[in-house]
């Protein structure tokens, strides 16, 4: 952890919980393997956080773009395990799909996730 580290990630995960927009957040985790069935059983873990909401810019067309609903910024503070594609966000009673997934560090470590959302 860098000295920036130190400073930047709590002031994130402050600013973004005093002036973000309250989310439960639903990750997937495998949780074991059933080697009678061999099948991968998951676990869902819901969690309470804040996140600030951004414009979403991305549109779909023949480049392959996805178009997302909304795009939010989430403090990395936030999670025990980093988000993935796949999880959901339960945002204003609409459940969204996460599509997209862009650390922005704040020196060795990640301080902020943006998280593109799709219906």
């Amino acid at each position: 952890m860098s000295a920036l580290d130190k400073v930047l990630q709590p002031v994130a995960l402050k600013f973004i919980n005093a002036f973000g927009t309250s989310i439960k957040y639903t990750s997937s985790t495998l949780s074991n393997y059933d080697t009678t069935s061999g099948t991968l059983n998951e676990t869902d873990k819901n969690q309470d956080i804040k996140c600030i909401i951004e414009e979403s810019k991305r549109r779909g067309d023949t480049t392959g773009l996805t178009q997302f609903s909304k795009v939010i910024t989430v403090a990395a503070k936030s999670f025990e395990v980093a988000p993935t594609e796949g999880d959901k966000v339960l945002l204003h009673n609409i459940t969204y799909q996460v599509g997209l997934v862009e650390a922005y560090y704040s020196g060795d470590n990640v301080a902020t996730y943006s998280l593109g959302l799709s219906k």
